[in-house]
């Protein structure tokens, strides 16, 4: 079992500080949603194979019941319930979450997470709310002392078009019919980096996916990466490709020998060679 000693119980209680300074700045109500919800509350988000990665039990009424694993079920949950809730509606949480998952450096069954979310009508622009979530941010971080930072933006719709396409062949929004596939198939390339293919195409069987619909998702998304750059190449150096081909999983890197900046006319011979042997070997 996991404990928390004061040096960083303190430092969660100077981000949780900080978080509530900056709430009340940004004019976001606090809640506190409950660490238990039922089981199938849960499942609506990510697909009956959450129950593989969250901790989940039936009570002293024989319902099946879980402990929350992040803090959007519960919010959306209350949202939806306050019918008379004016909107836009700004909430803010910090507490503490619960997954089953293989314990890992900077990855525990038990940790905390905070979340801020701007809940609003069809008649709002929504780049508006993105752009106070981004001030948000900014001023929490900064409160808190974080510096050199990178928000990385993800749009869930998107990510679901993008799957849709690469099984049922449609850059759209999956329709009834395909949604579970699409959740299920999130989760897994959520995994992709931690599990070979066997063991995500295994998953994905047990899941309920077809074998072949998921034999083609992971040759689609499992495309190696070739990094070049000539050895004399003073913009796009040696130094700075080695660390970019470190950063994307699969890739490989090539430095063309006596190459400059225009290494594919100068090197024009040598850069077609390298081209050609690389894809020849991703189609063998």
């Amino acid at each position: 079992m996991r404990d928390i000693e004061e040096e960083e119980y303190t430092r969660i209680e100077k981000v949780r500080s900080a978080f509530n300074d900056t709430c009340e700045i940004f004019g976001f109500k606090r809640l506190m949603p409950s660490p238990i919800e039922m089981l199938s509350t849960l499942e609506a988000k990510s697909g009956p194979g959450i129950k593989d990665e969250i901790y989940h039990f039936k009570d002293k009424k024989d319902r099946d019941l879980g402990l929350r694993f992040d803090l959007t079920v519960g919010i959306t949950r209350y949202i939806t319930g306050k019918k008379d809730l004016r909107r836009p509606h700004r909430v803010g949480t910090f507490g503490d979450m619960f997954r089953y998952d293989e314990p890992q450096k900077g990855r525990y069954r038990w940790f905390h997470q905070w979340n801020a979310e701007i809940y609003y009508t069809v008649q709002d622009n929504p780049r508006d709310h993105v752009f106070e979530l981004f001030k948000f941010t900014i001023s929490l971080f900064n409160k808190i002392g974080i510096e050199n930072f990178k928000i990385r933006v993800g749009h869930r719709e998107i990510a679901e078009s993008f799957v849709n396409l690469l099984i049922y062949e449609k850059l759209e929004k999956p329709n009834e019919n395909n949604q579970q596939d699409v959740i299920t198939i999130l989760r897994l390339l959520d995994k992709i980096e931690k599990k070979d293919s066997k063991q995500i195409i295994d998953e994905a069987i047990e899941q309920g996916m077809d074998t072949k619909k998921a034999e083609i998702l992971l040759k689609k998304i499992n495309v190696n990466t070739l990094i070049t750059t000539g050895e004399n190449d003073v913009g796009s150096t040696p130094e700075m490709s080695r660390k970019l081909s470190k950063m994307i999983s699969g890739s490989k890197f090539i430095e063309i020998k006596k190459g400059k900046h225009l290494c594919s006319i100068e090197c024009a011979d040598d850069v077609n060679i390298t081209f050609k042997k690389f894809i020849d070997q991703q189609n063998d």
